[in-house]
């Protein structure tokens, strides 16, 4: 190893350990945080620990963003990439991260960049990412009212498979009921499916959604 090969790997472990004392620190920010104080001014360091190679690291960083992001936070342009390498991820652990954490940071512009992204997730071999892909686009969808053109078809789809995983059917049961409570006669063309779901699902809180919901299109109907 010759002297530039020492310097690189000095400063490889340098940052290495930089990364997990803020890691560490950011931790006991959260902690903090959770008493009331502010850590907003912390929102750079946060950004920094979500971008690192180890999982650990990562889920410290993304767990200080759900604690402290908010859609006026200066940095959160700039996790921008970082969000679209995390979902395109081959790791499942860590594409749920970023998918956990937009619900609560969304903006109209970051789910403008990143539906692309995330629609493809819909797909997925892990029912997990698929369920958690459905809350993240329904959140996308209030900040961003054009993510349902693409969206709505592949979430339907998965409605509409009698073999999809029971906890990904419950998600889009739930998106489904949400989305219905605004305008309930979009929904019946699932109706059919929604009253299998309600008589074969097996799923007591899945039922009470479906039921509300055919309650509400009802009284919608006794109105007119």
């Amino acid at each position: 190893m010759n002297g530039n090969t020492y310097k690189t790997a000095l400063e490889n472990a340098e940052q290495r350990y930089v990364v997990q004392t803020w890691a560490t620190a950011l931790l006991k920010l959260i902690y903090l945080e959770m008493f009331g104080h502010d850590m907003s001014w912390a929102s750079f360091h946060v950004l920094e620990v979500m971008s690192s190679s180890k999982y650990l690291q990562k889920r410290v960083g993304y767990l200080g963003a759900v604690q402290s992001f908010r859609p006026d936070t200066e940095v959160l342009m700039l996790a921008t990439n970082l969000l679209k390498k995390d979902i395109s991820s081959p790791s499942v652990p860590t594409i749920a991260l970023p998918l956990v954490t937009l619900p609560h940071v969304i903006t109209s512009s970051l789910a403008m960049s990143l539906l692309s992204d995330l629609l493809p997730r819909l797909s997925h071999s892990n029912p997990n990412v698929r369920k958690k892909t459905v809350v993240a686009l329904y959140r996308l969808a209030l900040a961003y009212p054009e993510t349902l053109r693409p969206a709505w078809p592949k979430i339907k789809d998965l409605l509409t498979n009698e073999d999809e995983d029971s906890s990904v059917t419950a998600a889009v049961i739930n998106v489904v009921c949400e989305l219905g409570w605004r305008r309930p006669r979009d929904f019946l063309p699932l109706a059919p499916r929604l009253f299998e779901l309600l008589v074969d699902g097996g799923n007591n809180w899945m039922a009470i959604k479906i039921i509300k919901l055919v309650r509400r299109h009802l009284s919608m109907q006794e109105n007119f």
